[in-house]
């Protein structure tokens, strides 16, 4: 297993990385630079423990990609994750801002993000096996957000705010989801909520547990 601990020159680093390197660790970089690793296929880990952003298209198409480590990042890049089919979790705890098609077409079952305050428009498009996510924080989830997660049925719906959430379209979330957790003072709100109450029979009181 070939593994790699410093970004150095980009052009020659992508070069390398698509024919052996495996896993990638760096402590010193602070800002991933958009399409930092576009493309590179034999990528299967990457761990930044100090970077705080992550650029656009940064890891599209990493086709092998399943382990990724970003405990300090606050903001993730316009399809920073797009296509990147084997990543089987997502945990980003930092993380405020997640752009268009971040994680289109990836295929992890869970996904947790606890300071991430708005989904925008098409983030997890086609997450084809996402069975259950948490945004206790949110306030805005944006059009189509989860379009196409065929699998979705949990939500867990900012469980720590104390105002509803905007729900910019109610295509954001898939019909088949089950249960829509959202905080207990709320939920007749919710109901009653633009595009909320498409889901009106899903929505339920919060326990302060995720099942």
């Amino acid at each position: 297993m070939n593994t790699i601990d410093e970004l150095g020159d980009l052009t020659t680093f992508r070069n390398i990385i698509k024919g052996e390197i495996t896993e990638f660790v760096d402590d010193s970089i602070i800002e991933l630079p958009d399409y930092a690793f576009y493309g590179c296929i034999s990528l299967t880990s990457v761990s930044f423990p100090n970077a705080t952003s992550i650029g656009s298209q940064a890891f599209s198409y990493c086709s092998k990609l399943t382990s990724v480590s970003f405990p300090n990042a606050t903001s993730i890049g316009s399809q920073a994750f797009y296509m990147c089919k084997e990543i089987t979790g997502a945990f980003f705890p930092n993380a405020t801002t997640i752009g268009r098609y971040a994680f289109r077409d990836c295929r992890f079952v869970e996904v947790s993000f606890p300071n991430v305050t708005s989904i925008i428009e098409y983030s997890f498009n086609y997450c084809e096996e996402l069975l259950t996510v948490s945004f206790p924080k949110v306030t805005t989830v944006g059009n189509s957000a989860f379009y196409g997660c065929s699998k979705l049925t949990t939500m867990y719906i900012g469980t720590e705010t104390d105002t509803v959430c905007t729900l910019e379209n109610a295509n954001a979330i898939p019909s088949r989801v089950t249960d829509i957790y959202v905080p207990s003072a709320l939920v007749e709100q919710y109901k009653t909520a633009t595009n909320w109450s498409n889901f009106a029979d899903k929505i339920k009181a919060y326990t302060g547990e995720i099942a």
